[in-house]
């Protein structure tokens, strides 16, 4: 397995000394566990190649991608203490990655914890403001604590960076509802 991806990519090592052809590697293989959807051992490979290469962004940005991608699952699965964990070493890995906010408010709103959550989604849009998620669940936010006119506001903006998505026309009409 790893054999055959060092031959595979064995020319990209030639120029780079040992520890980044290592920490190449490890990244690679990070790469195509997570394009698998085996999460967990994509951020194995992807914290050994850091201990080569700790200031290697691109491997800082993957890794705390593949952090989120483990507490949202956790998220979903109801183990919010397990999902507190992973989003706190994507932060940790990556403080200006927008998703690590966005995710830790999704934690935060299914906790009940809204005021908390409504913070780190505007501190998420402050580091993306092209991500439609982001006022998508600031309008969940707000529709849960009835601000209506600010959820009204947040699913108008989403709209516009994905008109594509029916689950936010969707609870814009219940807006208009209410």
């Amino acid at each position: 397995f790893d054999q055959e991806r060092m031959n595979r990519y064995g020319q990209l090592y030639s120029v780079v000394g040992p520890q980044q052809q290592l920490a190449t590697l490890l990244y690679n293989i990070g790469d195509e566990y997570l394009e698998a959807g085996r999460i967990k051992r994509a951020v194995i490979m992807f914290e050994r190649a850091l201990d080569r290469l700790p200031d290697f962004w691109v491997l800082k940005y993957n890794v705390s991608v593949a952090w989120c991608q483990l507490a949202a699952s956790s998220i979903d699965s109801g183990d919010f203490a397990k999902a507190r964990q992973y989003i706190d070493k994507s932060v940790q890995r990556n403080p200006y990655n927008a998703l690590a906010y966005c995710v830790k408010g999704m934690l935060e709103g299914a906790e009940g914890n809204d005021k908390e959550a409504v913070q780190l989604f505007l501190k998420a849009r402050k580091l993306d403001l092209a991500n439609p998620d982001i006022p998508y669940n600031l309008g969940n936010i707000y529709y849960d604590l009835e601000k209506y006119e600010e959820a009204l506001k947040e699913y108008k903006i989403a709209l516009k960076l994905d008109p594509t998505e029916a689950t936010t026309y969707n609870n814009l009409a219940d807006v208009y509802i209410k």
